[in-house]
């Protein structure tokens, strides 16, 4: 039942160990990836279905729709294909049997001489909700094929518009705008098929396609775990040629930890992708130089793909950033779960509830909160930049009237770097994002004016550089607002004809107030097709445009006149007749229906009937369509005509502009962001109390009363008052013991130091009275008890993962903070490794360090055997208060200087309800243990 292991050579033994050191075989590898329902899906789709006759003769051939249909999918293997037919998105052959039933959609059966296909479909309007269940729930990639009319042919062409993958979402109503949603591609060397090697360099590369970003760097297999769960990808590409090396594939998705994503294989294909990166050529040449030869396959990798997946589309996106992993803090995937920044797991989901994240964001904007996202990911070892950061927000927190004010602005900016990007991607109507970008340019422009109105009273060195290279282009958003309409018109020839009728009425047949209100009753009916034409430039833009809209003008007054007179007409015949103009009625287009009582269609139609004008005639109704009215239908459409073509003109005229300032847009949308988030913890600050931290050279941590911000909410919440307690790694020794009871408040008070440093290192203030820090290179943690079975690992092989990855990898500037260590194993030997991580810690790594340990006693009895010198080392514990023998009343969470000489483990059992009868028998089999 359990897997052997893969021998490994002696030099990699101790660093693969932090990186899941137990390889599967192939059986297993292949039994977990077919749990996931793309897998099964694909493989299924594969199978030879019992239509499919191989060679066909004209006897047994598919029908030519169906053949299409066939060729179709034939070209998008991998893919479910949603081919559009009409009004509605349609599955086929075994991708209806197989994929319908999962959608909830009913399966039909298409006829024909030789075959009974399968089939399924659902209406265009519902595309969305059925993507994501497809994307998100199933795991599959989808073709989505749409129908396009042939302008020189009355043919029907079908084509591949886009594949859908979780990494290239763009518009879908489903992606969270306050999220990045990163495609990664992993490009991996030759020297992979040699077998596992933490030090083997890799390149990545990810991309956000709805707003734009662009990344590229080179790690190690040792590193690429942490690296992706820093970045959070939504779908993971990696190189087509290993698809099927299992042998790779197996290490290569152990150390990356890749059963995690939604992994894909691609061949890249090369093509001159650098002319979409939004920049001349010849700083993109210059920067592309920079790029290892790894960071530019990766690079590659993921356009190809992109490309692919989005044909015709041009893309716009940033030149890629070059992420080095020395300027920021380092934690690795396990820490960064460990100590819930963005996401924690709970009932086997993620969710935002109670992490970092969540508690301290205070942004208004989406993409703000998308920057704070990757703040936090991200913390910086930039000292110049943290106090370039806690400036501004000492400035907006000093000015309380200045915060909300630019709050309450960047409330109306929206996300206009996202709609540049739909923009670009031809993503939906190019008016509505136009009238984005504009009026959120506009709205910047205002903020920027609050900021220099500020500057006015009370100068300041930051702030001025800052507005300096606070550039909005004002030009384009004046251009935009000025050449189109914030709301557009829309022109309803009912409406009209409504409006023009009243008048007429009202000075024709004033004499008879009763049938005018008939009329008008008739006119609110609702009934007919209504001829609807929206315009988005507005009309004084142009003067030929305006000469075009004078002339729709005139001719729907004649149109409108003529209604009139005919709905006067027909009242004479029929009172109760109602006349409305359809765009179309059946077969016919532009006309006048007429509906009026049976006994009196006959006496209108004669009536009306000249040359054939009547053009239908039923029992209850009459299509009417007389020469003159057909004369003005068709000068008014070619009017109409006209207008769209001069608008559609001006308006992609108008996109090229804003495309040309994309760079300029991007980076005044990201210096809004910048103001978002320092405002925001200025808002927090003022809330919660926080203090702002210093930045000292020496390797120290001193927090006076630090608290944890997310339990302390939590309380807050509940009435409750958090108990504070201080730090003083470095003046106060660099390592110290912490002992005390279960609930005693260790692991919060290990994780409270670890957020407090993230938190200071992203530029916010900190929850605490006073905090003077020294930067933090790297954060470790091996905090709680828990096993990993779809990796394979027993809860202390965990432990031990996360131990020996400490001991390998801590510095001097980083801090580690370890609960439990050897708890998950025997009594002795789990004693024995925490001395011996202990020691490591005191001597040789000499990181700042909280060490919680039910082991307090014997670890110094140990030390003091060893004759170890313990200049660095203090001794810690959580107070227990007692009333009557030892029976524990309340557990308090402060520390105080000692060692605690038990755990209360019964105490806190019998506060936990432990049955009576079976807490005897622990009190029994503790008196014996105690025995000599």
């Amino acid at each position: 039942m359990h897997s052997c292991r893969l021998r490994l050579p002696k030099a990699y033994t101790s660093r693969l160990i932090s990186f899941k050191v137990s390889l599967r075989l192939h059986n297993r590898s292949l039994a977990t990836k077919a749990l996931k329902e793309g897998e099964i899906l694909e493989s299924e789709l594969n199978k030879p279905q019992a239509w499919d006759r191989g060679g066909q003769t004209k006897e047994v051939a598919l029908t030519p729709l169906l053949s299409s249909m066939r060729r179709l999918m034939d070209a998008n293997k991998g893919c479910v294909c949603l081919i559009q037919v009409g009004s509605f998105y349609e599955l086929y052959f075994e991708q209806a049997t197989l994929v319908a039933p999962k959608l909830g959609i009913k399966v039909a059966v298409k006829r024909t001489n030789n075959h009974s296909v399968p089939m399924a479909g659902f209406p265009v309007g519902h595309l969305n909700k059925f993507v994501k269940m497809l994307v998100h729930d199933l795991q599959v990639n989808v073709a989505v094929i749409d129908q396009y009319v042939s302008k020189t042919e009355s043919i029907m062409h079908r084509k591949v518009s886009r594949i859908v993958s979780p990494g290239t979402l763009v518009d879908e109503s489903f992606l969270n705008f306050f999220k990045n949603n990163y495609l990664v591609a992993i490009y991996l060397p030759p020297q992979a098929a040699q077998g596992p090697n933490p030090d083997l360099p890799v390149g990545i590369s990810w991309i956000d396609i709805s707003v734009g970003e662009f990344h590229v760097q080179e790690t190690t297999m040792g590193e690429l775990a942490s690296d992706l769960n820093r970045v959070g990808p939504s779908e993971v590409i990696l190189q087509k040629d290993w698809q099927n090396e299992k042998g790779v594939m197996e290490w290569v998705s152990e150390m990356g930890n890749l059963q995690k994503y939604f992994v894909r294989y691609h061949k890249t294909t090369y093509g001159d992708y650098k002319v979409q990166l939004k920049s001349t050529l010849q700083s993109i040449r210059k920067k592309l130089e920079s790029f290892t030869v790894r960071e530019e396959a990766a690079m590659n990798m993921v356009l190809s793909y992109v490309n692919v997946n989005l044909p015709d589309r041009p893309l716009s996106l940033d030149v890629p950033q070059q992420y080095y992993s020395s300027k920021y803090l380092h934690m690795d995937s396990r820490t960064r779960d460990a100590l819930e920044l963005t996401e924690r797991s709970s009932s086997g989901s993620n969710s935002t509830v109670g992490t970092l994240l969540n508690t301290i964001k205070q942004t208004v904007t989406p993409s703000g909160t998308r920057l704070l996202t990757q703040w936090i990911k991200s913390p910086i070892l930039d000292v110049e930049e943290l106090r370039f950061r806690q400036d501004f927000v000492q400035i907006f927190h000093d000015y309380s009237s200045l915060t909300m004010r630019i709050r309450h602005q960047l409330t109306r900016v929206g996300d206009p770097v996202r709609s540049l990007q739909k923009l670009a991607l031809k993503a939906g109507p190019p008016v509505t994002h136009l009238l984005a970008i504009g009026e959120g340019l506009a709205e910047l422009e205002k903020l920027k004016e609050i900021l220099v109105d500020h500057c006015k009273q009370d100068e300041d060195d930051n702030l001025l550089r800052f507005l300096s290279d606070f550039e909005v282009p004002c030009d384009i958003a004046e251009n935009i607002l000025h050449t189109l309409y914030t709301d557009p018109v829309l022109i309803n020839s009912r409406e009209m004809a409504e409006r023009e009728e009243s008048e007429s009425l009202s000075e024709s047949l004033s004499s008879n107030q009763t049938e005018v209100d008939d009329y008008m009753n008739q006119a609110s009916e609702k009934g007919g097709d209504n001829e609807q034409f929206v315009f988005n430039v507005k009309r004084d833009h142009d003067p030929q445009l305006s000469e075009l809209h004078d002339k729709l003008d005139a001719l729907q007054k004649k149109e409108n006149e003529l209604l009139v007179r005919i709905k006067k007409t027909v009242a004479d015949v029929d009172p109760k007749a109602t006349v409305t103009k359809k765009d179309q009625a059946g077969r016919f287009l532009d006309v006048i229906h007429i509906s009026c009582r049976s006994r009196m269609s006959n006496d209108i139609a004669k009536y009306l009937d000249k040359n054939g004008e009547i053009r239908e005639k039923r029992k209850t109704s009459l299509i009417y369509k007389p020469l003159e009215w057909s004369n003005l239908q068709e000068s008014r459409n070619f009017v109409i005509h006209k207008i769209n073509q001069m608008e559609n003109a001006i308006i992609e005229e108008l996109k090229n502009k804003v495309l040309e300032k994309t760079l300029t847009i991007r980076k005044v949308s990201k210096l809004a962001d910048f103001v978002d988030i320092t405002s925001s913890f200025a808002i927090l600050s003022k809330e919660n109390n926080l203090v702002r931290p210093k930045f000292v050279k020496s390797n120290s941590l001193n927090i006076t009363e630090g608290r944890h911000p997310v339990v302390e909410l939590g309380l807050r919440l509940n009435g409750e008052m958090f108990t504070p307690n201080s730090t003083t790694l470095g003046s106060d020794g660099s390592l110290w013991v912490i002992t005390g009871p279960n609930m005693g408040g260790k692991s919060t008070f290990l994780r409270q130091n670890a957020l407090i440093v993230i938190m200071a290192q992203i530029g916010c203030f900190v929850p605490a009275t006073k905090a003077s820090i020294g930067i933090v290179d790297r954060i470790f943690t091996r905090i709680g008890a828990s096993d990993d079975i779809f990796s394979d690992l027993s809860t202390f092989m965990v432990e031990m993962i996360e131990t020996s990855n400490l001991l390998s990898n801590a510095t001097s500037r980083s801090l580690a903070i370890v609960d439990e260590i050897g708890r998950g194993t025997s009594g002795k030997e789990g004693l024995a490794i925490s001395y011996a991580a202990l020691l490591s810690l005191l001597q040789k790594n000499k990181c700042r360090t909280l060490f919680a340990t039910h082991f307090g006693l014997e670890l110094k009895k140990l030390l003091d055997a060893d004759k170890i010198p313990q200049s660095s080392l203090r001794y810690y514990r959580t107070k227990v208060r007692k009333t009557g023998g030892s029976e524990v009343i309340k557990i308090d969470h402060s520390l105080e200087p000692g060692l605690s000489e038990r755990s209360y483990a019964l105490e806190v059992a019998k506060l936990a309800g432990f049955p009576d009868h079976s807490l005897k028998h622990a009190e029994r089999a503790l008196r014996l243990l105690s025995e000599p």
